[in-house]
């Protein structure tokens, strides 16, 4: 299998940046931020940033859908899932289940145990997000 990167550098500025705000999992697990463009955006990207660590300074872009539960074996989840419409943009983070289960684990970002070959691994919990609708 091959893979490929490209990249572009902005050719305009985002109609709405909501600069850099703090989130955490299983803490402030959900946020929305307004947006007000009245429309539905043609790109909205949501990326976290580490402040320390091996990953300091890179950028992890957030993802449309997730489905997982701390119910389920082994009970490690990460990421953040986003979602927008003509006037808000939503933040969702791993957080505590409705029957209150105290004992899984999650974060924002979680590079470790079967990814990769453990070089740069990292597991966050409270990073700043920023949200860019444009």
């Amino acid at each position: 299998m091959e893979f490929r990167i490209r990249i572009w550098l902005a050719s305009v500025a985002p109609e709405y940046d909501s600069q850099w705000f703090e989130m955490s999992a299983m803490g402030a697990a959900y946020k929305y931020h307004h947006h007000g463009m009245g429309t539905y955006p043609g790109f909205v990207k949501v990326v976290s940033k580490p402040t320390s660590g091996v990953n300091n300074g890179y950028l992890f872009e957030g993802v449309g859908a997730a489905q997982v539960t701390d119910v389920r074996p082994f009970r490690q989840y990460s990421g953040v899932v986003f979602a927008y419409n003509t006037g808000d943009v939503r933040l969702w983070a791993p957080g505590k289940s409705s029957d209150e289960i105290t004992h899984a684990y999650s974060s924002l970002i979680a590079l470790g145990d079967g990814w990769g070959t453990w070089e740069n691994i990292t597991e966050t919990v409270n990073r700043p997000m920023v949200c860019f609708g444009t």
